[in-house]
C-alpha cells in the first residue's frame, strides 16, 4: 500500500474523532486526532494491517469528558450482564 493510501485509510479509521493534525515530516505523515481511549484500545492491530507494520502510534491524556447518553445505557447494560454490577431497581 501507497504511503498516500495508507494515510487515507488511517484518516478514515478516525474519521468520526477530531482530526487536529495531518502534516508530512521528512518520509512521515504525521496524524493527531482526540479519540475516546475506548476506540485506541483495539488500534494497533488496525494500524499495523493498513500500514504493513511500518506505522507507529502514541497516546497521551488530553481531557475527561462526559459518555454520551446512549453509550451509559450500553456500557451499563454490558456490565450488568457480565455480574459486574447489579441493576438498580426501579
Amino acid at each position: 500500500m501507497s504511503n498516500h493510501l495508507a494515510v487515507a485509510t488511517v484518516t478514515g479509521a478516525l474519521r468520526s474523532w477530531l482530526m487536529t493534525r495531518n502534516e508530512s515530516l521528512g518520509g512521515m505523515r504525521q496524524l493527531k486526532a482526540v479519540v475516546p481511549m475506548s476506540e485506541m484500545l483495539d488500534f494497533e492491530p488496525t494500524l499495523t494491517s493498513i500500514t504493513g507494520g511500518r506505522g507507529s502510534f502514541a497516546m497521551e491524556f488530553s481531557h475527561l469528558d462526559e459518555v454520551p447518553s446512549h453509550l451509559q445505557q450500553k456500557i451499563i447494560a454490558e456490565a450488568v450482564k457480565e455480574g459486574r454490577v447489579r441493576q438498580e431497581e426501579e
